[in-house]
């Protein structure tokens, strides 16, 4: 059994592997040459005076092998998933077909209830980002006058604000 599994999870990641090779060969040429139209080619030559080719290799490399990985998993993630769906209801079924069915009787309020969720998360989270974006500027503005803030004696005033500012980050954070 052991050597089943390992068989088959050796198969699966040479196939993710092979997918990901081969989003590699597609978009390497693409980006050096590809008959005068890529990226590499197309720079202003003072750069290739002050770029050595080592630096170009290996943004090129970087580029291309994360897009090659990006398109493998994306195409081999959601089917190892629903395999081992599949796997799981039929092992289900095969121990006790009723909860097997009560089981699957939730996927349909699970696909209504979770995008709902996670629209209602981004939209937390973008507000979060606003937040902590203020909060950013509030610190910049107060190290830009600092001198004007201790000249004045306002050092309490604007701590609170600052307390303010993270505890309303902090309630987002909380609703998240």
């Amino acid at each position: 059994r052991v050597f089943v599994e390992s068989s088959a999870q050796w198969e699966w990641d040479g196939t993710n592997w092979t997918i990901t090779a081969s989003g590699v060969t597609e978009a390497g040429p693409r980006i050096v040459g590809d008959f005068g139209r890529g990226r590499i080619l197309r720079f202003p030559l003072p750069h290739f005076r002050n770029t050595s080719s080592g630096q170009l290799i290996a943004m090129m490399v970087g580029e291309v092998e994360e897009l090659g990985i990006f398109f493998g998993e994306a195409l081999s993630t959601p089917l190892q998933h629903g395999l081992t769906l599949i796997a799981l209801i039929g092992y289900m079924v095969y121990l006790n077909p009723w909860m097997a069915l009560a089981g699957v009787a939730i996927y349909p309020l699970q696909i209504w209830l979770i995008p709902k969720l996670q629209r209602r998360v981004s939209v937390l989270s973008r507000e979060r980002v606003q937040m902590v974006r203020g909060l950013s500027d509030r610190i910049q503005e107060s190290v830009t006058g600092i001198q004007e803030i201790y000249a004045n004696d306002t050092v309490a005033f604007e701590s609170s604000g600052f307390r303010g500012l993270l505890e309303k980050i902090y309630q987002v954070r909380i609703r998240i």
